[in-house]
């Protein structure tokens, strides 16, 4: 869990932060033991050249003396270091791995359930002429997911963020600002976001309530809605896009973004699941896989500056490249560190958002150690929002339902058609329908048998046999953590008894359509595309499940 700590200031702490180093006698002058205590604990002070583990290099000195323990630890070292030696995963190496990591669960008696699967995850670019057949098909699709990005940037809450820090900064700061220390940053930050956040809940946005002036998404829904009349799969066609770009151009709307995409195919079918922002985020946590020059400059990642802060995916495998750290937590590294001066933040008019400049290049700053930045510190959280196109926690079909249940708040079912981009093989969204709980276990409570009762669901939620269910919320008041999704099959009463119990505790749930579909002895693919400012980044993060 993250917390922020608020302390108040004192002149004992303003001695506090003068110091680099201090020793324990002169701490004991200024505090008890017990706050000095409490300063560690808040990670306010730490132990000089402590570093945080670097992956598995633990392992290496581990010593018990449970002979078994020893045994098992030892040997995934072991295996550890052949990885490091060849410098590439084997397929034997993982499932050696694999085996390893079976043998100390059961030992713990563990319940890691057992799953029949083994995932690789490799890294690959169009520059590899042993590219499987798959990924030729995801890297003829560049330009459709450069045009599908362009689209979804539409729905950017980060995009609200940007252009309000813009005419903040415009009036205030027209010339840019340079920071000297993170008190001022801080202060700074707060200036921002107290202007941001009087005028915009940012929470609602990123999760699909758009309230207030969003020209062109009401043009959208007003149009998927119209064709909601005559097609099964509204196709949101290039023509679409072109009208759309046309009104944003006319609202001096920023279209540019990066993000990466987390793509499913099966067959000749892509089903869009996630979006997450760009900008080699993901892909350089795969970093080490590559030659520096070529990772840097085929993809233009050296513009990204990472913020270090050790929480999160990776958060503990740092590149020696420089960083920008206003936590201050590259300690015994503060040769690498950018001091705060050297970042100049300027507002652009012209795309309505701030930009970052070290030594006159324009760069990003991003943490690389989590994609969720609402378990980001505050200062690291801001820059996410006010620097980098943001993630989306919905789809379309919410929207649609959403504006439905507008229209008319009295139904009791309102539904939501597939929504495809471009072609109807890119799926965008799954078709679903939005129903009230109270209403479904009214119903429901009216039949003794069981048969009765999956005629009922079926006819109600119109869909295949089987689906999958999730808590929504219809306005502004929703819970900060929904109900897990979970997976029904109207051919198991024990599947019924878990939808019954899943719906018992909330207003509204969703039952949206199985897509992909998952056959066997087919592989599913799931791919992470990047895309950036009307380009593909040629990269793809390929998992194949078999």
């Amino acid at each position: 869990m993250e917390r922020e700590v608020k302390l108040r200031w004192s002149e004992k702490f303003e001695k506090l932060v003068s110091w680099s180093r201090v020793s324990y006698e002169l701490l004991s002058s200024e505090f008890t033991d017990e706050e000095i205590k409490s300063l560690f604990s808040f990670n306010i002070l730490v132990y000089p050249n402590l570093k945080t583990s670097n992956n598995f290099s633990w392992i290496y000195d581990f010593d018990c003396s449970d002979i078994k323990i020893s045994h098992y630890i030892l040997s995934i070292r072991d295996i550890i270091s052949s990885m490091d030696s060849q410098n590439l995963l084997q397929t034997d190496s993982l499932r050696k791995m694999d085996n390893a990591m079976n043998a100390i669960c059961k030992y713990f008696d563990v319940d890691h359930l057992n799953l029949p699967y083994f995932t690789l995850d490799s890294y690959l670019d169009n520059s590899n002429s042993n590219l499987d057949k798959e990924s030729e098909s995801v890297i003829s699709m560049q330009s459709t997911f450069t045009e599908l990005s362009k689209f979804m940037s539409i729905f950017d809450a980060s995009k609200k963020v940007e252009e309000l820090c813009q005419e903040y900064m415009t009036e205030h700061f027209p010339d840019g600002i340079r920071v000297k220390n993170f008190n001022e940053l801080d202060s700074f930050f707060n200036e921002l976001a107290h202007h941001v956040f009087t005028k915009i809940n940012l929470g609602g946005l990123r999760s699909g309530f758009f309230e207030g002036e969003f020209p062109i998404i009401k043009k959208v829904i007003s149009d998927i809605e119209e064709k909601e009349k005559f097609e099964n799969t509204v196709i949101i066609l290039k023509n679409d896009l072109r009208t759309y770009l046309n009104l944003g151009k006319n609202n001096r709307y920023n279209f540019s973004n990066s993000y990466a995409l987390f793509i499913q195919q099966y067959n000749s079918v892509f089903v869009v699941n996630h979006i997450y922002k760009g900008y080699g985020i993901f892909n350089r946590r795969y970093r080490s896989n590559f030659p520096t020059e070529k990772f840097e400059n085929n993809y233009g990642h050296a513009r990204l500056l990472d913020m270090p802060y050790h929480f999160g995916f990776n958060a503990n495998s740092r590149s020696c490249e420089k960083v920008f750290d206003p936590l201050n937590q590259t300690r015994g590294y503060h040769e690498l560190g950018i001091s705060y001066p050297e970042i100049l933040i300027k507002p652009d008019e012209s795309k309505k958002n701030l930009r970052f400049f070290l030594q006159k290049e324009e760069v990003f700053l991003s943490f690389l150690g989590s994609m969720t930045p609402m378990v980001l510190p505050k200062t690291l959280a801001m820059f996410n929002s006010i620097n980098l196109t943001g993630g989306m926690y919905f789809d379309l079909g919410d929207l649609i339902l959403r504006e439905k249940y507008q229209q008319n708040s009295s139904l009791n079912k309102y539904t939501a058609s597939r929504i495809a981009f471009s072609t109807e093989n890119l799926i965008i969204a799954r078709k679903k329908v939005l129903l009230r709980s109270n209403e479904v276990l009214g119903q429901l409570s009216k039949y003794n048998d069981n048969v009765s009762k999956i005629l009922y669901l079926k006819e109600i939620i119109n869909l295949d046999f089987e689906f999958y269910i999730r808590e929504f919320s219809v306005d502004m008041n929703f819970k900060n953590k929904f109900e897990k999704p979970i997976f029904v099959n109207l051919g198991s009463l024990m599947s019924i008894d878990v939808l019954v119990n899943y719906i018992q505790s909330i207003d509204w749930f969703v039952a949206e359509e199985v897509s992909p579909q998952l056959v066997p002895d087919n592989s599913l693919i799931e791919y992470i595309v990047e895309t950036k400012e009307g380009e593909v980044v040629e990269d793809v993060e390929s998992k194949k499940h078999s």
